[in-house]
């Protein structure tokens, strides 16, 4: 398209100070306008996307975007490409986006259809939408509880999402030439597709990685989220698809490209000094983070390949501090292996501080609460003495036998053997010195 915004000064000579240096003209792409840009503005928008070397602000954007949301997650040096994955998903995310709006367009009777050179544009604006990720580095978990970090968290991906995606039906309203109210529907529909697909390929719930949440505790959660969210999605689907349908029907012609202007700017200085301040920054607070990623990182490998010794040793010779916060370490509810009753035995054998073994003392609710696993039918009396010994030495054992008390006293009751009934009648005792010095009823 030829359309050229007269909102735009004309002059092809660049503007200059009084001492003759050049000085950022109305087009270039200065920090005031990212900001216009994420606010929606329209001369903010057609400025970003003809802007010389904005392409390449988004792509730091884009890996400033990766850095705030692992930084204080994983450790980068063992799997850096997770740095990379946010550039990775915009890049098929954008491309999904932009075909959808170009096929739209063309059945809304557009006329010419420049595809390959407005994509580099519109993937410009996508990528420049990456500061809104900065959010993602405030470090919540450091200060907050674990609950607490996760809804923060859930709630910042919640105010991010949605503005992003107020901020592409804008885009796309400029893109196509059309109101906002039938850029809308594209823009929804796309969004609704890829949650489903991401809902339906991802291994974990993708909602929680979304949001930088990787506790564990965290998951019964992520999945309802997800299964909430995939409901919603496949309920509205139709509706968005012909909500679409008849937006195209009504609003003729979608015009397709950005217009262009006279003279094009360039990434003014700011811009980069905005984007090298945060990339910077990111640095700094990884010589401060990643230690206790790596740390975990090596405990977690020790552990996931049977070296439970090792991975006990480590976390022996290091204090509760030198680990990441709300770290939990394995083995988790969906791990195959190892098990929680090898690890708590090592770290009985290996007589660990008592931090360690609270470590896992909350795991162990789950095996206690578990009925089928320690029933005769399941579990032998042998390994049953060893989930017995591992309660007793736990922190919070006697607290944990006390709440299943009548359980036990019915698997006592039960036709078992009498090494199993001398197991039950010791962890029984425990219960009662609970309730003696606590005074509970």
């Amino acid at each position: 398209m030829s359309e050229t915004m007269t909102d735009y000064a004309t002059s092809t000579e660049p503007p200059t100070n009084a001492q003759g240096e050049h000085s950022p003209s109305a087009g270039d792409l200065t920090i005031g306008t990212l900001w216009d840009f994420l606010r929606g503005d329209r001369r903010a928008i057609l400025a970003i996307a003809s802007a010389r070397g904005a392409l390449g602000l988004g792509f730091f954007f884009v890996i400033s975007a990766g850095l705030a949301r692992e930084y204080d997650n994983h450790d980068l040096v063992s799997e850096p490409w997770r740095m990379l994955m946010p550039l990775a998903a915009s890049l098929g995310t954008s491309f999904i986006l932009f075909s959808l709006l170009y096929v739209v367009a063309r059945t809304g009777g557009s006329g010419r259809l420049p595809f390959l050179r407005t994509y580099p544009q519109f993937l410009t604006l996508y990528w420049i939408t990456a500061p809104m990720a900065w959010f993602y580095a405030i470090p919540v978990e450091r200060f907050l509880s674990d609950r607490g970090a996760m809804l923060t968290n859930l709630g910042l991906l919640t105010v991010v999402s949605i503005w992003r995606m107020v901020l592409m039906v804008r885009v796309a309203a400029v893109l196509c030439a059309v109101p906002r109210r039938a850029a809308l529907w594209p823009v929804l529909l796309f969004a609704d597709v890829v949650a489903l697909a991401a809902i339906v390929a991802a291994p974990k719930p993708v909602f929680m990685a979304m949001a930088g949440v990787w506790s564990p505790q965290s998951e019964w959660t992520g999945a309802m989220i997800g299964f909430q969210v995939g409901a919603a999605g496949v309920v509205t689907l139709p509706i968005w698809l012909i909500a679409m349908g008849i937006a195209v029907a009504r609003q003729r012609p979608w015009r397709f490209g950005f217009p262009s202007r006279s003279p094009a700017g360039k990434v003014a200085r700011g811009a980069w000094g905005l984007v090298f301040a945060v990339l910077l920054s990111s640095a700094m607070a990884l010589l401060w983070t990643q230690p206790e990623q790596r740390l975990r990182n090596q405990v977690e490998s020790l552990i996931y390949s049977g070296r439970i010794d090792e991975a006990v040793q480590v976390m022996t010779m290091h204090q509760r501090n030198d680990f990441p916060p709300h770290w939990d370490p394995p083995p988790h509810p969906h791990d195959a292996a190892p098990r929680l009753l090898d690890v708590t035995d090592a770290i009985l054998d290996a007589h660990v501080p008592e931090w360690v073994l609270a470590f896992f003392s909350s795991k162990l609710r789950g095996l206690l609460y578990d009925s089928a696993l320690l029933s005769p039918q399941v579990t032998s009396d042998e390994e049953f003495d060893r989930y017995v010994r591992v309660v007793v030495a736990a922190p919070e054992g006697a607290a944990l036998v006390w709440e299943k008390r009548r359980w036990l006293e019915a698997l006592k009751a039960a036709n078992c053997s009498d090494q199993r009934r001398r197991s039950i009648e010791q962890v029984l005792k425990l219960a009662e010195q609970y309730e003696m010095s606590h005074g509970t009823p």
